[in-house]
């Protein structure tokens, strides 16, 4: 489904009033097609780490899992994912059907073996800077400033600066910003754990219509 612009498109796809919808959309196509490698070929994107934004809001009885485990396939207003991590055929356990629309974005890891690989294909197939909104919605051209500013800032002195991008239902800190585009902008984070001293690289992909603070988080 890619196309040589670096992006993906659904046959068909129709133009709506949806901001933003078409990133989205190619953030879902990346990682449906990490789900179709081989399991003798590994996944790159870690097993249980792929989560989407907003969660949806728990039952007084139970929660509702934010985790996809795989993608069966894609359209252009609604995917299905499978929560559950044990994943057999037929499958028997909790589906979701997600509006495209609504979501904010996504976080996951991607395997060390994989790393390098996947960061430069994230940068070469979502780095499409262009001032351009067709519908002229959300302040996109405004956000896209912005995070291009956020970028500069993560490349000065001292190298522990960080950037908190919020959206309407979370906050996300980011040390490295690998992306931006129209709809998009893919950034990372490393965390350290406070235990064991082990680092973390968590991804994000947030969609920048729904981003409503851009924080720069000077180190003292």
């Amino acid at each position: 489904m890619y196309q040589k612009s670096g992006c993906c498109m659904l046959p068909n796809n129709k133009k709506d009033d949806c901001c933003c919808k078409d990133g989205i959309l190619c953030a879902l196509d990346w990682f449906f097609q990490d789900f179709l490698v081989k399991p003798t070929n590994r996944n790159c994107i870690e097993t249980g780490t792929l989560k989407y934004y907003p969660k949806l809001q728990d039952l007084s009885t139970s929660p509702i899992s934010n985790i996809i485990y795989n993608i069966p396939y894609i359209t252009t207003d609604i995917v299905p994912i499978y929560i559950d991590s044990y994943i057999v055929e037929p499958y028997t356990g909790d589906i979701s059907y997600l509006n495209i629309c609504k979501l904010y974005g996504f976080e996951f890891q991607i395997s060390s073996t994989c790393t390098v690989m996947k960061e430069a294909d994230i940068t070469s197939r979502f780095c499409k800077i262009h001032y351009s909104s067709s519908n002229g919605c959300c302040c996109k051209n405004g956000t896209l400033e912005y995070l291009l500013k956020a970028r500069d800032f993560l490349l000065n002195l001292p190298t522990t600066n960080s950037v908190i991008l919020s959206t309407p239902a979370n906050s996300f800190r980011v040390t490295k910003i690998l992306a931006i585009n129209s709809d998009t902008v893919w950034a990372k984070n490393i965390v350290i754990d406070p235990i064991t001293g082990d680092p973390t690289t968590i991804y994000y992909v947030l969609s920048l219509c729904e981003l409503i603070g851009i924080t720069l988080s000077k180190t003292i």
